[in-house]
């Protein structure tokens, strides 16, 4: 039974890597008109594909189909413990493999909890705070910046972008304030880690939205 919930689950692996082979092509293409961001959020929809081949997998009693990285710990494990129930029948423990099989279901259970974490995260433009916090630094470190008035970073496919609204000295003219906006984004793709494009805006400080 757990030989078979193994194999149950090498097999689907293998037929996930197709709708992610495709969602990865499609996250490649390049923005449009109508898809201003472009296609990177198609890795997610991905991701939800997976959750739910993990979740057909614990109702058929079989492996677990891991998003990403997850699914190769989980390979491991569930090879060990079939091994671990064969050599318990093999000793004459007959209820080893049924055992291993409903252990194997809890992983599953525990990979499908954080992988839905994960996905849903990730389709709410959720980040690292580190990460915000960063990119708030590399800001306020170009000269003529006085505050981070919103400071906004999600991802799209493997790389985050970010739309800044800074807030310079009124006495500005609108080429120096220019002139900042473009040191901001250079410092933020110069420091922000996977940050790969930027939207810069300035504001006088003390005004009003």
């Amino acid at each position: 039974m757990a030989l078979l919930g193994d194999g149950l689950h090498n097999a689907a692996d293998a037929l996930t890597a197709v709708p992610l082979l495709i969602a990865f092509a499609l996250a490649r293409r390049p923005a449009t008109k109508r898809y201003t961001y472009g296609y990177g959020q198609a890795e997610d929809l991905g991701g939800l594909f997976v959750i739910a081949m993990i979740a057909l997998s614990c109702r058929i009693g079989s492996a677990a189909l891991v998003a990403d990285g997850l699914h190769a710990r989980t390979d491991g494990f569930t090879s060990l413990a079939v091994l671990v129930g064969a050599g318990g029948v093999a000793l004459g423990w007959r209820d080893a493999d049924p055992i291993v099989g409903l252990v194997i279901t809890v992983a599953i259970l525990g990979v499908l909890c954080s992988a839905v974490r994960q996905v849903g995260a990730r389709l709410l433009d959720a980040v690292d705070p580190v990460l915000v916090e960063r990119a708030a630094a590399a800001e306020t470190s170009v000269p003529g910046v006085t505050g981070v008035r919103e400071l906004r970073v999600r991802w799209v496919g493997h790389t985050l972008r970010a739309e800044v609204d800074a807030t310079v000295d009124p006495e500005l003219t609108v080429g120096e304030a220019h002139e900042v906006a473009h040191h901001v984004e250079r410092h933020l793709l110069h420091d922000g880690a996977r940050l790969a494009a930027a939207t810069v805006h300035t504001s006088p400080a003390g005004a009003h939205r």
